[in-house]
């Protein structure tokens, strides 16, 4: 599945500061929503030790890996190299474009505090995902949309709040949904 590719193919990568990103603000009305979801959860004390796994492209994966950090509920990421045919590529080779990876993140949550549906809210917010291959001046395969599922629970969510969302744009959403 998507965890063992990207377990795979990650790549030993030292952490760096990213600067002032988004101005540490969550796109959209869906930072409120969450902010008061995680509110909500702290103030009755339930928390969960459990925690899922979710994985996201939508270009540049140190930018959505820091939208992401940025989430109540959200407890780790890691980005790295998915879905290519090449055994452990470094970014020279990924940026050729013909290796097939895209870069991704991978996102462990605790689904007490922030839904999987959530994350695939901001996905859709922190990216054009009407672009095929592309996102701003990134281009390439490698910056491609999607969302790499972990269960089939998982594919059915991204797959309905796609459908949900698709509205919102005026092209297709052309983000892949796969395993």
């Amino acid at each position: 599945g998507a965890a063992a590719l990207l377990a795979a193919s990650i790549l030993p990568l030292r952490s760096f500061a990213m600067g002032n990103i988004m101005g540490g603000k969550l796109p959209g009305q869906l930072q409120n929503q969450i902010l008061s979801r995680a509110s909500a959860i702290s103030s009755s004390g339930k928390s969960s030790t459990q925690t899922e796994v979710a994985t996201f492209a939508a270009g540049c994966f140190w930018g959505v890996e820091l939208a992401y950090q940025r989430l109540p509920g959200v407890v780790s990421t890691r980005v790295g190299y998915l879905a290519g045919h090449v055994q452990d590529p470094t970014y020279e080779h990924v940026c050729t474009g013909r290796t097939g990876h895209t870069e991704a993140v991978e996102v462990k949550f605790d689904p007490t505090n922030v839904a999987f549906r959530e994350l695939v809210g901001v996905f859709l917010e922190i990216h054009d995902p009407t672009q095929l291959n592309r996102q701003g001046n990134d281009v390439g395969s490698q910056y491609r949309s999607g969302i790499y599922y972990h269960s089939p629970q998982q594919k059915q969510e991204a797959e309905e709040e796609i459908a949900k969302q698709q509205v919102h744009f005026k092209k297709p959403i052309v983000s892949e949904i796969v395993q």
